[in-house]
Parts: C-alpha cells; sequence; structure tokens
C-alpha cells in the first residue's frame, strides 16, 4: 500500500503510495485517514524536502522530482 512514510507528529503519518495518492494517518486509535489526491502517477518515495511542510516525490518511470507542499492544520 504505502511506498514511503514520514512521522510528522507522535499521533501523525504521512505515506505515498503505488496508486499516486498521499495518505495522512491521524491517532492509530481512531484509525482516521484522509487520502489527498495528486494524479501523478505510481510514486516511488517521499522524503522531507528543506522547505517547511514540503516533501519530494520521485515518480515510477518519470525523470523528475516533484516538490508538494502539504499545510495541515489542527
Amino acid at each position: 500500500m504505502c511506498t514511503s512514510a514520514i512521522v510528522l507528529s507522535p499521533n501523525l503519518i504521512i505515506c505515498a503510495g503505488k496508486d499516486g495518492q498521499i495518505r495522512l494517518f491521524q491517532s492509530s486509535n481512531k484509525r482516521n485517514i484522509r487520502t489527498l489526491q495528486v494524479g501523478l502517477g505510481s510514486i516511488q518515495s517521499m522524503i522531507p524536502s528543506t522547505s517547511g511542510n514540503s516533501y519530494l516525490l520521485s515518480i515510477n518511470n518519470n525523470p523528475a522530482i516533484v516538490e508538494i507542499q502539504v499545510n495541515i492544520e489542527s
């Protein structure tokens, strides 16, 4: 399901999937999941960027690196 996962806080994890979607998991007890459609195709990996709240994505069969920014409000 997830190709990469990054822990943002004790109750928040962001994951990139092979299906081209980014999922935000909140509070493992409640199993809240938010799915973000990015439409980039199959995501190979995701790493934090040097910019705040930004992540670098590599896409399968594509030499480009894509930077996305995710603003999370409480």
